[in-house]
């Protein structure tokens, strides 16, 4: 029978659509150097072994008649594991022959096989694509001439793998390399653990399509059966389909083992005979394929995954500053959570029946989503997860290429996002010229601001363009306009939030730039972080690293100063010998501040290479330098603190941007000006200003009427505000029994237990604020913006001495907080955020009732707004040094003039607990209303902060302090009563905490 002729059709059409897109591997076994061979009997694993045994027999005097009836015996047996015990048995016997008997053996045996029938070789050896083999042969070589890479050559064998060699890959090992012969269960267990092994499998398992030739039914080949348990661990998901080619009379066998796999076995004909007439039917069109220079076809829908992912870490400043090579495995999954601060409520969720909200998987929302909206705070690894998520999904879907465009490249009038992908087409290869049509494509569009009024057409094409899967990345605070703007275009999003670094994270990166120094170092880092209230985010942590790799972590006291100091080591970098500018490191950063200020005032976040060569010139004459303006540039793109991006200079990273620009206005009087004079528009770099200059009291001073003009939006309270009715407690009911397993009172968790590798590399961001229009900003997104300016100020400007004028910034800056939770909760488009997060909540638990599942939803959409404020204020406010100015505020008597007022006081002493803090935390609470913020969320924080342990000295002040919000909006119908209600849930607490402590035992310190 012929193989089309029905059997296997659709598998066969699939392979031929396999064999067009070029997607394909080639993994020969034995079954293919028999027909090469005609039958010769050393050419099977069997034939080999018995001549192996026959050799041993005649030479070593220990592999007497018993050992000989063993060995046949094994292979009598024909199991995969007797046949490689066997083939043990024979290498062990030779082995102690000395190190020359083994390759006696192979070539006696192997390497002087000749390839008499060859036309199934050649027929194979046509197809431009990677051939790799478990033979110890090498057949293939004689036909093709080509050479053979085996697996110990890491570097021979990756470019096979890559398509960078027309090279034979030998999976298993070569005749003339002993060293590299793969016979017994040792030496498959060391090529498990081997680098070249782990390097094919992430080569592979990138998305190509294994056709598996060679491979008959049965047993005989036990290097098939090793494959086998390779591919389930390479390929554990069924999205790609590989290929098995087998005769006619096999395939009902393969094709029921093979069932629930994704290997399809492929019937090529009624005789072996037919595998070449089947091979050089199908073999490719060679001038549809794009052929590369090593003479193999050139996947560019997996070259541009490749190039977008190498991307992720060729950004890391820790490949800038040289501590990490560019071609280093450094990209990871990112960490992804399904609302802000899931980590907020998660222990609360496991009381409402278990349900918990957890880190999701990113390879199964990629999997199940086709448009999403990213959202992270500067630093958190956005970028990164936007180009991770972009190329996963064009992995998932096969042939569709991974588009990464930045919205600041979105600057075209008409069709600004079409032009800013066929820009990205073009310069990944994928069309010739930027008119062509865009192949099928994924894309991910990073830093996308609302706020800006390219933003609706850029969002409009986005639903209505041809991408398959679309990934949005947004900062944090804008995240609710943006998908309203969604919805409104008849889209909803899958929201996803940015998750944080965590000790083992730290150590982790940390291992992999200084091996055996991981967690010392880890624990450095924190250190200096924590000493400052400084967020674990992946940029803060790498520059951190290579501070104290350096030998000078410098004087760390804000993110600014972090920043700072490592720019100074960067420039430092090169090799003076080799930088003929002969200009100092503070000449070369007076050429950057120059660079920054004229974009500034420009109003441009990029410059033609032309013009900033200009400006470098301009900046060497006023200081009447001798340097070249081209080398200065140079030199500057060399140490990455500048880059070119299609013909344009830009800062390197934004951040960047803003801090040499920051360095200017310290010394250019009409530049601070305009920069002070519109503190709202230029944030970015005022934040910047005040972390230098650290005493400007004018800044300070300018800041008040910002913050009376945020006070004076008008806003609703809106539902954290809202008065809870009273609840009387007449009697309590017995104890559940779920209740006593659990233990838990609703406490909520500031850690994740399981520690799995989730971290995130730093990225350049895109350009910042040109193009906003405060006018045209949503109040939610006006407010965010302003309290966050005024928090940083607060936190930077330390050594203000004028202690009244920061006790005032700070009441109105904690009162704006809690105004902007009322905005945000008040806002139209928080209901669209909602709706889009909610409709992912994992809310299926079976005993959970449609009751429990409202109030799960309730309490998970009601804390958005909150959580947002809190976790902004983790970033922008946290300060030891304002803990003076904070006791000078709680003794004024002024934050509790509202409830606003008091909720941004309460979150901030939460976030701070300073000595002393909970007393005063319960003085504030005397006479608060019953707000939902305090009873239900803040209630929530504390008791996770019990639950988690935060030190002994205040270990009972909190559990008080617990106690007193569980009975906030109750009345009790007696002391008793009230007693009972409060020592069970005191039970509670203890028992919380328990479990906390196991659990963190068990996670081996994830938590911290």
């Amino acid at each position: 029978m012929h193989a089309d002729d029905g059997v296997g059709g659709v598998a066969m059409s699939d392979f031929r659509d396999a064999i067009a897109g070029s997607n394909v591997v080639f993994i020969v076994g034995t079954g293919l150097s028999a027909l090469t061979s005609e039958r010769a009997p050393t050419s099977t694993w069997v034939g080999l072994i018995r001549s192996g045994a026959a050799r041993a027999g005649r030479l070593n005097v220990k592999a007497d008649e018993k050992w000989q009836t063993m060995v046949d015996t094994l292979l009598d047996f024909g199991s995969t594991q007797a046949t490689i015990a066997a083939g043990g048995m024979v290498a062990g016997a030779l082995r102690e022959l000395g190190p020359g008997a083994i390759f006696d053996w192979m070539k006696s045996d192997i390497g002087d096989l000749e390839p008499v029938n060859p036309r199934a070789a050649r027929a194979l050896l046509s197809y431009p694509f990677p051939i790799l083999t478990t033979n110890y042969d090498t057949l293939l070589e004689k036909v093709s001439g080509r050479e053979a890479r085996d697996w110990t050559d890491a570097a021979g064998f990756h470019e096979v793998v890559t398509r960078g060699s027309q090279a034979i890959g030998h999976l298993h090992g070569v005749w003339d390399k002993s060293e590299s012969i793969v016979l017994s269960e040792t030496d498959y267990a060391n090529i498990r653990r081997h680098p070249s092994t782990q390097a094919l499998e992430r080569a592979i398992s990138a998305l190509k399509s294994v056709v598996y030739v060679g491979f008959g039914s049965g047993l005989s080949d036990p290097n098939f059966s090793e494959l086998l348990a390779w591919h389930a661990q390479t390929f554990p998901e069924s999205r790609i389909t590989h290929y098995r080619l087998c005769r006619t009379s096999e395939l009902d066998a393969l094709t029921k083992e093979h069932a629930g796999t994704n290997v399809q076995p492929v019937a090529y004909g009624d005789d072996y005979a037919d595998l070449a007439e089947f091979l050089e039917a199908h073999s490719p069109d060679r001038t549809a394929l794009t052929i590369n220079d090593a003479g193999l076809a050139l996947d560019i829908f997996d070259q541009s995954r490749q190039e977008l992912m190498r991307s992720i870490t060729q950004d890391s400043v820790l490949v800038d500053a040289g501590l990490a090579d560019a071609d280093s495995d450094l990209t990871i999954p990112p960490v992804l959570l399904p609302i802000a601060h899931a980590n907020y409520v998660r222990e609360r969720l496991r009381r409402e029946k278990k349900s918990e909200v957890e880190r999701v998987d990113p390879v199964d929302e990629v999997s199940s989503h086709d448009f999403f909206v990213l959202v992270g705070d500067e630093g958190s690894g956005l970028t990164t997860a936007v180009k991770w998520l972009t190329a996963e999904a064009s992995a998932l879907l096969g042939a569709a290429a991974p588009l990464f465009v930045r919205f600041s490249d979105c600057r075209h009038r008409h069709r600004p996002l079409r032009v800013a992908i066929s820009r990205a087409a073009q310069a990944s290869g994928l069309i010739r010229d930027k008119s062509d049509p865009v192949p099928s494509y994924v894309v991910g569009i990073d830093n996308v601001n609302p706020g800006i009024r390219v933003a609706d057409a850029v969002l409009g094409e986005a639903v209505s363009g041809e991408a398959i899967v679309t990934v949005i990345g947004c900062r944090q605070g804008s995240e609710d306009e943006l998908v309203s703007r969604l919805r409104r275009l008849g889209v909803t999003p899958r929201v996803l939030y940015m998750g944080r670094l965590r000790r083992s994270d730290i150590a982790h990166l940390a291992e992999k730039l200084a091996p055996g120094r991981g967690q010392p170092l880890a624990d450095e880092v924190v250190k200096f972080l924590d000493a400052e209230g400084l967020r674990r985010t992946p940029m803060s942590v790498a520059l951190m690293l290579f501070l104290i790799l350096q030998g000078n972590p410098h004087d760390i006291k804000n993110q600014t100063s972090i920043l700072d100091a490592y720019a100074s080591l960067l420039i430092k970098l090169g090799d003076p010998h080799t930088d003929a500018t002969r200009l100092t490191e503070n000449d070369l950063q007076a050429v950057l501040s120059n660079i920054a200020e004229y974009m500034i005032w420009e109003e441009r976040a990029s410059l033609p290479d032309a013009e900033a060569e200009q400006q470098i010139a301009k900046t060497i004459a006023r200081y009447a330098w001798t340097a070249n303006a081209r080398e200065v540039l140079d030199v500057l793109l060399d140490r990455r603190l500048l880059s070119n991006h299609d013909g344009f200079i830009e800062f390197a990273r934004y951040t960047y941007f803003t801090l040499f620009a920051a360095k200017r206005a310290l010394k250019d009087k009409d530049f601070r000006d305009l920069i002070v004079n519109d503190l709202f528009y230029y944030e970015p770099v005022a934040v910047k200003l005040a972390a230098l200059a650290r005493s400007d009291e004018d800044l300070l001073e300018r800041l008040a009427p910002l913050l009376a003009e945020g006070l004076d939006e008008r806003v609703d309270q809106g539902s954290p505000y809202e008065i809870l009715p009273l609840v009387e407690v007449t009697a309590l009911p017995p104890v559940r029994e779920e209740e006593a397993e659990s233990g838990s009172a609703g406490a909520v968790s500031t850690r994740v237990d399981n520690d799995d590798d989730e971290l995130e590399f730093p990225d350049p961001s895109a350009t910042g604020s040109f193009g906003l229009v405060r006018s045209e900003m949503l109040v939610t997104a006006r407010l965010y913006r302003t309290v966050r300016l005024a928090s940083s100020l607060l936190r930077d400007l330390d050594q203000i001495e004028q202690l009244e004028l920061k006790q005032a910034a700070l009441i109105q800056t904690l009162e704006l907080w809690g105004r902007f939770i009322a905005a945000l909760s008040a806002d139209e488009s928080l209901a669209d955020l909602r709706n889009a997060v909610s409709e992912n909540l994992p809310a299926e638990d079976e005993d959970m009732n449609d009751a429990d599942k409202e109030r799960f939803i309730d309490f998970l959409v009601r804390s958005i707004p909150a959580g947002t404020a809190l976790s902004g204020m983790e970033a922008t406010l946290m300060s030891t040094k304002l803990d003076a100015v904070l006791d000078k505020a709680f003794h004024s008597g002024q934050l509790t003039s509202s409830p606003e007022r008091l909720t941004g006081a309460l979150f901030f002493y939460y976030l701070q607990r300073p000595i002393g803090w909970v007393p005063k935390v319960r003085t504030l609470l005397q006479d608060a209303a019953d707000t939902w913020i305090v009873t239900h969320f803040f209630h929530a924080l504390c008791q996770d902060l019990f639950a988690q342990g935060v030190g002994s000295d205040d270990d009972e002040d909190v559990m008080e302090l617990c106690k007193d919000l569980a009975s906030r909006g109750r009345s009790f119908v007696n002391a008793d009563v009230r007693e009972d209600y409060l020592n069970r849930y005191g039970k509670h607490l203890i028992t919380a905490r328990a479990r906390s402590k196991q659990a963190a035992l068990g996670s081996a310190g994830a938590g911290d």
